[in-house]
């Protein structure tokens, strides 16, 4: 029994904490920290870590997980404002990952794009490199046509500027 963000939470008994998805408060709900995590029986519904580096669980990518399950599930692509299926696997996965479509929407159907999206194309707009929009307005890299977080780009070789060797480290 495995979280995406690392272990379960653990009771002083050193038991994994049980919890209910629809349970907000009481014996059955998991912290503040914590995300109810439902896999394929009642077993694997404990109390996993919430993401330290995405704090809206609507802008979490897809995790299938790992596992010998097929589970139907929804998750929320804030690209295209939409929930969409996923095949789950029963362990590993992240908060982003709802039981069914509804569950989904009610969550996330209008929720704002991740403030880091949001910089880069203000960012990118204010140096020049969105080549072109979508029908959807969404920033594209000059090179590829691609959406890109600077952040995740590889580095580029580049040229020198007067015999100084760009450094990439």
């Amino acid at each position: 029994m495995y979280c995406e963000e690392g272990t379960p939470l653990l009771l002083i008994n050193d038991s994994i904490k049980k919890c209910l998805p629809e349970s907000n408060k009481g014996e059955m709900s998991c912290p503040s920290k914590f995300w109810c995590h439902v896999g394929a029986t009642q077993n694997s519904q404990y109390c996993c870590p919430k993401s330290r580096k995405v704090k809206e669980r609507c802008h979490l990518a897809p995790a299938n997980g790992y596992g010998s399950s097929q589970i139907r599930r929804f998750w929320y692509d804030w690209k295209s404002s939409a929930c969409k299926q996923l095949t789950y696997s029963g362990y590993g996965g992240n908060e982003n990952n709802f039981l069914s479509k509804v569950d989904c929407e009610k969550a996330c159907l209008g929720a704002t794009p991740p403030i880091s999206s949001i910089a880069f194309s203000s960012f990118a707009n204010k140096l020049g490199i969105i080549a072109s929009h979508s029908s959807t307005n969404k920033p594209r890299n000059a090179d590829s046509d691609v959406e890109s977080n600077p952040c995740e780009l590889s580095p580029n070789k580049g040229t020198s500027v007067a015999g100084i060797q760009p450094s990439f480290r």
